[in-house]
């Protein structure tokens, strides 16, 4: 196998954010009034993001109440969000790289 690029995400995989991304969801659906549990968050965790939410949208209310606004709403929040935290937060930190290499490794193998 001839691997050209691998495209983690990145929050655990390369980089330590200490929960952060989570909490960032749980703001993020704060603000739209609704308050989610940590054990909501961890059942998506890996998962696209746009996809969890309308998961757990599903947990407060009807399919047919849930509209592509409503999802892409709490995911701007998000995303703006994350990426201040990525670019203003002194707590993140890179994953060792011997961690990193390891994960490469899988997609050498």
């Amino acid at each position: 196998m001839n691997i050209k690029l691998v495209d983690f995400d990145v929050a655990t995989t390369t980089v330590m954010d200490n929960s952060q991304v989570k909490k960032a969801l749980y703001n993020a659906f704060l603000n739209a009034g609704y308050t989610i549990s940590n054990s909501q968050i961890n059942k998506f965790i890996g998962c696209h993001k746009t996809e969890a939410i309308k998961k757990i949208l599903n947990d407060f209310l009807l399919p047919s109440e849930i509209d592509r606004d409503l999802i892409e709403g709490i995911y701007k929040d998000f995303t703006n969000q994350v990426v201040k935290l990525y670019c203003f937060d002194n707590d993140l930190r890179p994953l060792p790289l011997g961690s990193c290499k390891k994960i490469i490794k899988v997609f050498e193998e």
